[in-house]
């Protein structure tokens, strides 16, 4: 659990209320001495009050409320409130991280973001936090805080990561299962294919108005695969995690008893450029095992990822690099379902 005090947030003129942050986890208050930032891990974790504060606080209200109001205020606060405690038992790997500046480490972690999908994780809470900090403050106890809980979110996440080599990455156990597993921490799928039904995949996938637009172009194209005798599609990439605004759907159709007479010519001959564009897909057949392959193994670095020179030759070594996701195996047999959206 983090929390990092940031300056104070400035009332726009004329007003008497004060400004509201841009970024949602970010809270500011008008009735303590200090304005503080922080990162919510936990429901209704809105930012911290120092004790001599709350004692302050609860002074000036105790004139017009009964001590057992107070009493249940600063208790209903301080189960609201946490303060910053870095893990002490932090792996001994990963000390390159120590050696960054400060606009380097954000650097790094953002490019942690492509593997990232839930935006509720706490990497992504914690980076969001530090990235609020000013250039002219980096030197600030509250700079020193972020860079801390920074660390320790990459650290945990790369430790997190190390278990499969990247030897091991395209071995490890992939189980056919029916229904949709719990997403991971990062909000990708566990390894495995996951059957579900069409209707079972609307359901669970379509969550939010990019998604159901989304939607809406994929099942144009499976229609025309139906016609000529597709049975299921295999879909992976980020449209099969939590990412919010997928830039599209990766899609391998299954080509086995297929007629290809029957097949559009935007499947058979067109390119996967054109299917882009009308579809909104990314997609390929099933003879194409390369991109199946694509999408059961995912980068965990994006463009920032880190460079030799800023780590030893043996710390380089030991970065994981990918790690293995799930895909849905989707049965499109039978009625189409009626989007109701």
């Amino acid at each position: 659990m983090y929390d990092i005090p940031l300056p104070p947030f400035k009332s726009p003129k004329n007003t008497k209320e004060p400004a509201r942050p841009h970024f949602s986890v970010l809270t500011h208050s008008k009735h303590w001495g200090r304005t503080h930032a922080a990162v919510r891990i936990h429901n209704g974790f809105v930012g911290v009050t120092p004790e001599h504060e709350l004692a302050t606080s609860r002074s000036a209200m105790a004139h017009d409320r009964t001590s057992s109001d107070v009493q249940k205020m600063e208790s209903n606060q301080m189960d609201k409130t946490r303060r910053l405690s870095p893990l002490t038992d932090l792996p001994e790997q990963d000390v390159w991280l120590d050696r960054l500046s400060y606009r380097r480490l954000l650097s790094v972690a953002g490019s942690l973001l492509i593997a990232v999908k839930s935006p509720t994780s706490e990497l992504r809470k914690v980076l969001n936090a530090a990235r609020r900090i000013r250039r002219s403050e980096r030197n600030s106890r509250s700079a020193q805080l972020a860079r801390e809980a920074l660390q320790v979110e990459i650290k945990q996440y790369l430790q997190r990561h190390r278990s499969v080599t990247i030897a091991q990455v395209l071995d490890v156990p992939r189980p056919h299962l029916r229904g949709l597993p719990t997403f991971t921490e990062d909000g990708t799928l566990p390894p495995g294919f996951w059957h579900l039904t069409l209707s079972e995949f609307v359901d669970n996938l379509t969550f939010n108005e990019h998604r159901k637009a989304q939607v809406k172009l994929l099942f144009e194209a499976l229609t025309i695969l139906k016609t000529a005798g597709c049975t299921k599609v295999t879909i992976g990439g980020s449209f099969a995690s939590l990412k919010p605004k997928p830039s599209d759907i990766d899609l391998i159709w299954h080509s086995e008893g297929m007629d290809d007479s029957k097949l559009d010519p935007l499947f058979s001959d067109g390119s996967g450029l054109q299917r882009q564009q009308r579809f909104g897909i990314d997609s390929f057949s099933s003879e194409e095992n390369w991109k199946l392959k694509l999408c059961l193994v995912q980068s965990l670095w994006g463009a920032d990822s880190p460079k030799p020179h800023e780590c030893s030759t043996e710390e380089f070594d030991q970065l994981p690099r990918f790690r293995p996701v799930g895909v849905l195996v989707v049965d499109i047999t039978g009625d189409t379902p009626k989007l109701q959206f």
